[in-house]
This record gives C-alpha cells, sequence and structure tokens, in this order.
C-alpha cells in the first residue's frame, strides 16, 4: 500500500547502516584509493585487493543474516531461516579460508622485506609473526563461525564488538609502536651551540632515552594484549584495574619508574655539569688537578646515585630492603677485610690527589718507575716510561713521589776534562757555551744565568767541574741535550780534551831507580797456537 513500510525496508536499513560502518573502518585502514594515509604497509593493488575481499565477506554475512535470513523466518519458518543462516556463515567461511591460503606466501615475503629494509623491532617482530599470520587468521575465522552457528541471536553484536576492540586496540598498539620505534631509529639531536658546550651529552641521551622507549614499547605490547583479551572475555581487565591489588600494582610500577628517571636526571645534570667544565673550549680551561678531581667527584657520585636509586624503586615495588642493607653491611665489612689492599690503594690515592702530587701529564716517578702519568684514578697511577712501556703503579707500592714538573727545574752539567786543563779555561768554555744556548731557540725555558759550581770530584781519568741551569719543569732535559752539544762543539774549538778512561801500567824497577826493559818472547812451541804471535811480556831473566 502506497505510504506504509513493511518489514523489509527497516531490515534493510539497519542491514545497510552496520555494514557501511564497518567498511568504513575497513576504507579507513586500507586506503585503496590514498596511499599516503594507509596504515598498513602495502601496495595500493594489495589494499584494493583486501579491501574489497573483506568488503564482499561483510556484505555476505550482513546482508544474509540481517535481510534474507529474517524475511525466510517470516515467510518459509524458523528451520529453513536457521539452515540458510548456516549456509551463509559455511559460505563467508570458506571465503575467507581460501583468501588467507591463497595470500599465505605474499603476505609473508611482504613482511620479510619489510624487516630487511627497515632492521627495527617493529619489522623484524612483523616478519616473525608473518611465518603463522595465516594460522591465527584461521583461528579466527573458524571461531568466528562457532560462535555464529551456536549464538545465533547474539553472534552479530557479539563478534562485531569483540572485534572492534580487539582491532582497536591492535590499531593503537601498532601506531605507538611505530612512532616509538622511528624516534628510536632518529635518535635525538641538540642544538649546535649546546653540543659544543656539551659534547657529550647528546650520545648520553641517545643511549638512554631508546632504552626507556624499549620499555615503554614492551609496556605498549603488554597493554594491548591484555585488551585484546578483555575483548573476547578471556580477562577482565577493566575489573582488574578498578581493583585495590590492580590500583597498588600500577602505583608501584609507576613510582619505582620515577624514582630511577629523577635519579638518571641528577646523573646527568652532574656529569654534564663536570663535562662543561672539563670543556678547554668553554671558559677557562680547568687544570690538572681540578680535572683529575672532578673525574673522581663523577664517578663517586655516580656509584653512590645508582645505589640509592636501586635500593628506593625496590621499595617502591614492595621489596624490604632492611635484610639488603644489612647484608650490604655485612658483605661490605668482609669485603674490606679481604681486600685491605685495595682499601689501602684508595686511601692513598686520595691523600695524594688532595695534595695536588701527582696530575696527568706530569713526569713522576713512583715505586721506582719513571714516565709520564697518562691515567690517574683513585687506586693507581699509569706511567708511560721512555722506552713507551705502560706501567699500572697501585698506590699501596708508593712510598714516596717524585715530580719533575712542580716550580722550576735544574739541568745538572757536570763535565769530565783531562787533569792537564786548566779550570778557568774549562768554566768560560762553559759559560760561553750557555751564553750560545741562551740565545737560541731555549732562551724563553731558561729561568737564571749559570750556576758554576766548579770542580766537584777527582776522578780516576777526569777532574769533574759542575754547572747547573734553571729551566721551566719539563724543559731541562731538552735544554740538556742541547748544552751538552753546544759544550762538545766549544771544547772542541778550544782544545780542551774530555778524556775516556785509560789505564797506566807500572812494571817496577830496580835498587838504582831504572825501570826494566820490556821483552816480548814467541811462544816455544809449534802447537797449540801461533808461534809468531806475542805473548805476555816478562821481565829479565824469564823465558
Amino acid at each position: 500500500m502506497p505510504g506504509r513500510m513493511d518489514i523489509v525496508q527497516p531490515l534493510y536499513l539497519n542491514a545497510f547502516l552496520l555494514i557501511e560502518l564497518i567498511k568504513v573502518g575497513l576504507r579507513a585502514v586500507f586506503a585503496p584509493r590514498y596511499g599516503d594515509l594507509r596504515v598498513l604497509p602495502l601496495s595500493d593493488l594489495n589494499a584494493a585487493y583486501w579491501y574489497n575481499w573483506l568488503g564482499r565477506i561483510v556484505s555476505l554475512l550482513g546482508y544474509g543474516s540481517l535481510v534474507v535470513v529474517p524475511i525466510v523466518n517470516a515467510n518459509l519458518g524458523f528451520v529453513t531461516g536457521r539452515s540458510l543462516q548456516v549456509l551463509v556463515a559455511i559460505t563467508a567461511l570458506v571465503m575467507a579460508v581460501l583468501v588467507i591460503l591463497q595470500n599465505r606466501h605474499t603476505v609473508r615475503a611482504g613482511l620479510q622485506q619489510r624487516a630487511a629494509e627497515r632492521g627495527d623491532l617493529v619489522a623484524r617482530a612483523a616478519a616473525q609473526a608473518g611465518r603463522v599470520w595465516h594460522l591465527v587468521a584461521l583461528i579466527y575465522v573458524i571461531a568466528l563461525f562457532v560462535i555464529w552457528v551456536s549464538r545465533p541471536g547474539d553472534a552479530l553484536a557479539y563478534m562485531m564488538l569483540a572485534t572492534g576492540k580487539a582491532l582497536g586496540a591492535v590499531l593503537i598498539g601498532f601506531l605507538v609502536v611505530s612512532a616509538i620505534s622511528r624516534a628510536i631509529a632518529g635518535g635525538l639531536h641538540i642544538p649546535a651551540d649546546m653540543r659544543e658546550r656539551l659534547p657529550l651529552l647528546e650520545n648520553r641521551l641517545n643511549a638512554f632515552v631508546p632504552n626507556v622507549l624499549r620499555g615503554v614499547r614492551l609496556v605498549v605490547f603488554v597493554a594491548v594484549v591484555g585488551a585484546v583479551l578483555d575483548a573476547w572475555n578471556v580477562a577482565d581487565l577493566d575489573r582488574w584495574l578498578a581493583s585495590p591489588g590492580g590500583q597498588t600494582a600500577i602505583a608501584a610500577v609507576v613510582s619505582a619508574a620515577a624514582v630511577l628517571g629523577v635519579a638518571w636526571l641528577l646523573w646527568l645534570a652532574i656529569s654534564s655539569w663536570v663535562e662543561y667544565r672539563l670543556n678547554p673550549n668553554v671558559g677557562k680551561a680547568a687544570g690538572a688537578r681540578e680535572r683529575t678531581l672532578l673525574q673522581l667527584m663523577r664517578n663517586a657520585f655516580t656509584v653512590l646515585i645508582m645505589a640509592i636509586a636501586v635500593m628506593l624503586a625496590l621499595s617502591e615495588i614492595g621489596v624490604d630492603i632492611g635484610p639488603l642493607l644489612a647484608g650490604a653491611g655485612v658483605l661490605g665489612l668482609a669485603i674490606g677485610f679481604g681486600t685491605q689492599k685495595m682499601v689501602q690503594d684508595i686511601i692513598i690515592g686520595a691523600f695524594i690527589q688532595f695534595e695536588n702530587a701527582i696530575n696527568e701529564g706530569d713526569v713522576v716517578t713512583v715505586a721506582g718507575t719513571t714516565g709520564v702519568v697518562e691515567k690517574l684514578t683513585v687506586p693507581s697511577v699509569g706511567l708511560r716510561d721512555l722506552s713507551g712501556t705502560y706501567h699500572i703503579v697501585p698506590f699501596s707500592a708508593v712510598d714516596t713521589v717524585s715530580n719533575f714538573m712542580r716550580g722550576f727545574a735544574y739541568h745538572i752539567a757536570a763535565i769530565g776534562v783531562a787533569y792537564r786543563e786548566d779550570v778557568g779555561e774549562v768554566k768560560d768554555a762553559m759559560r760561553e757555551a750557555f751564553e750560545e744556548l741562551r740565545a737560541g731557540d731555549h732562551g724563553p725555558d731558561i729561568l737564571d744565568d749559570l750556576e758554576m759550581q766548579g770542580v766537584t770530584e777527582f776522578a780516576d781519568s777526569a777532574v769533574t767541574v759542575r754547572a747547573r741551569i734553571k729551566t721551566r719543569p719539563g724543559m731541562q732535559w731538552a735544554v740538556g741535550r742541547d748544552y751538552n752539544e753546544i759544550v762538545k762543539r766549544v771544547f772542541d774549538r778550544r782544545g780542551i780534551e774530555i778524556p775516556f778512561p785509560h789505564r797506566t801500567i807500572y812494571w817496577g824497577e830496580d835498587k838504582h831507580g831504572n825501570a826494566p826493559p820490556l821483552q816480548i818472547t814467541r811462544s816455544p812451541h809449534g802447537d797449540g797456537g801461533d808461534a809468531g804471535s806475542p805473548e805476555a811480556p816478562s821481565l829479565p831473566g824469564q823465558t
């Protein structure tokens, strides 16, 4: 009758509204015509393929169950309508199974190729999931068929609601995890002026923040799994979150994470401040003593803040730290008794640092080893000697520190000349050599006039004349080498002899004061050697 609406029109309108809403959701996910808006990493052809087939399956189930089946029930009876509903469900199941089996290798290859191109954790996880995705999809459609057949009254509403919740949770989790993965891959970048002041800050941030983001990614994954289980009524996540136990657990985890975050911020602030003070490009360059003390302070603060943060975090999650503190005290006492040498190293090293006895770059003698200080820590000092050998000397073995780099230094010029030379002429020659030295490249390194100390020793073959040159610390060796070279040249020009060791042999004398003649005899034997070779000299009467 005109102007009246029978049962077919409302059924069709309801089915049309529900089916088109589902297709809108599919279109938002696959975006077959707009690749830039597509959530899933699919080509245009594959996106259109999946959208069309899923749309057909949804249309078959929706129009068949919401339009055709009710009409058959009203006109042909419930048994016929029930049979038709099972047939529609079986047809949709067969279509879904065929689509899944036909594309199992294509989807797996696409996920593996994406993992090879990107290489991040999400892509690798997707590639692993690509091995079994078809099994998961088959289980899902079979479960959907069983529920559809066993609960014909509310099967559609239940399945649509559960599927929507699960897909929404997975989609949101995928977007969040993808954003986190991109942030990890891109890293953090700080402005150029801050990078100049704090060269290591960017490396520290990129070493810590990605690890935090990986932890957040794991939390998101657990939340998505919980939401999916809750959507299918396997677990009641909402009730657990509202319960006192759930709220206590979440508060404990958040508090422990906050404690660790604050501790890391404190460590980052102290480390950045130390780095700023040690940066020679900013402000006044730190001295060797300040540099050593700042590094020691940073290490000590790192150990302290780490211990406190771990204890507080354990306390927040419900761990009784009282026994841990008591056990740590007993363990520390046992370690103290067992490592007395190490404790001695630390104590002596701390006092040496505070007394500014050794700094990096100094030339020192400790425990009988002389070298340049390359590394200085609380328990030990690292030296590089003249031959390039690296020595590590524990401070417990140090009883005396000889530092050649404090204030000023002296080159001791102890020069031996022959006994026949005039000492005054030798002194004049040494002064001449000093004036030539001071007029050369090492003039700025010399702090005072030549200090002549005169004759200091009568040796077996020479008379030792000594002088002393005052230099800047660390330059005494270079000044001494050049001075010795100039002295040799001046002595050669003046004819002053620098003798080498020699020995005078005295053969004795008779009662009248005459020395016996020296005779050379030959060996009377024809064997045992060269008969013509000279033998030891002999006195008269010897053969």
